[in-house]
């Protein structure tokens, strides 16, 4: 799952996957399942890896790609570029985003980052979802703007 902002707004977009031919059994952790609330048979019939790579790079074209957890979410956005042959895309960590965001030259803009990253306490209260996730984040730097 992936979101960014718009004019201010939240866009959200989020796809199961169909594992591909290649990615081994194995990769399918029962813990995952479970944090997640997908059990394996539901991808069966999800939108096939290939595709959802395709969708996923015409989606970001040039956008900054941010992650709180970038080694991790970037292990899988590799191995699901790779079923359509295209290189690996950098992943920037969040809490690094969001401190060039809103910091000049060292300093921080007084109370921007303290929004960002009051706005993330608390916030996970359902199945860890990629699409919920990303909002999150999408919603706590956001909060580091001034209101309009």
């Amino acid at each position: 799952g992936m979101a960014w902002l718009v004019e201010g707004h939240i866009v959200v977009e989020t796809k199961l996957i169909r594992p591909h031919e290649s990615w081994a059994a194995a990769d399918w952790n029962p813990a995952s399942e479970e944090v997640h609330g997908i059990p394996r048979r539901d991808l069966d019939d999800a939108e096939p890896a290939e595709s959802v790579a395709r969708g996923f790079l015409a989606r970001v074209g040039s956008g900054q790609l941010v992650s709180d957890a970038p080694a991790h979410d970037g292990w899988w956005l590799r191995r699901l570029l790779e079923t359509i042959g295209e290189p690996v895309l950098e992943i920037h960590d969040f809490d690094q985003v969001a401190w060039s965001a809103f910091s000049s030259e060292g300093q921080i803009a007084p109370g921007r980052l303290s929004k960002v990253y009051k706005n993330m306490t608390g916030r996970r209260v359902a199945a860890h979802r990629a699409g919920e996730d990303a909002r999150h984040l999408a919603a706590a730097f956001r909060a580091g703007f001034p209101k309009a």
